[in-house]
């Protein structure tokens, strides 16, 4: 058998066997998953510092730029 059939036929080997491939599936969303949680996490977790320190700023009495005025100060 030649190399060029070997490679095919191995190839549609792959293709047809299903085993594994649900494991593989929720693998990947699982991976989704934690990557949306993660970013999800770092955006709150920067909008939250820039609430801290835009009323630190004015319960001080000190000038407000325009980051805090954008977010309701």
């Amino acid at each position: 058998m030649d190399m060029t059939r070997r490679a095919f036929l191995f190839g549609r080997q792959c293709c047809t066997d299903q085993s594994g491939a649900t494991g593989i599936e929720y693998g990947l969303i699982g991976g989704l998953i934690a990557v949306a949680g993660i970013v999800s996490v770092k955006s709150l977790g920067f909008k939250l510092k820039e609430k801290f320190r835009c009323t630190g700023r004015a319960i001080k009495g000190q000038k407000i730029g325009r980051k805090c005025k954008k977010a309701g100060f």
